[in-house]
């Protein structure tokens, strides 16, 4: 090769290597990448949690059925177990056994367990999970008659 064409391609290949990023680099931008991915992450965690939890998602509240306190503590056993919680009514009949404090919710048969399932009960509440807030949700029967 003559020192004419050594040339031209010396200049050719030197604006290339300027544009190639250097790993040094490309590990830096994934670093931080992967680093401001993980606080905002830890950030949605930390606010979801001090959400209050809706026990009832439903939209068409109109046309639910009201139901008076007198009505749910007839519903007072293992066999046939209601509930009221925060203004709603659940069948917890078929969940009664499923539970995994075990007879402890029988308390809440027949009677407002609010205190119960948000903690507030100084002996046997306790603050319910998500999942549990889901799953009860799928038991709504109605609403409180005031």
């Amino acid at each position: 090769m003559n020192d004419e064409t050594n040339d031209n391609v010396i200049e050719e290949v030197d604006p290339i290597e300027e544009e190639v990023v250097s790993p040094k680099k490309s590990y830096f931008s994934v670093l931080i990448v992967t680093v401001i991915v993980l606080v905002c992450s830890i950030l949605y965690i930390v606010y979801r949690s001090k959400q209050p939890q809706k026990l009832s998602q439903t939209a068409d509240t109109q046309s639910e059925k009201a139901i008076l306190l007198t009505e749910i503590s007839t519903h007072n056993s293992k066999d046939n177990c209601w509930t009221t919680i925060n203004g709603d009514v659940f069948d917890l009949t078929k969940f009664v056994s499923k539970h995994k404090g075990g007879d402890k919710i029988l308390a809440a048969c027949g009677v407002d367990a609010t205190d119960y399932f948000t903690g507030k009960h100084p002996t046997i509440g306790r603050v319910h999970s998500e999942l549990a807030v889901k799953l009860l949700s799928s038991m709504k029967i109605g609403t409180l008659q005031k």
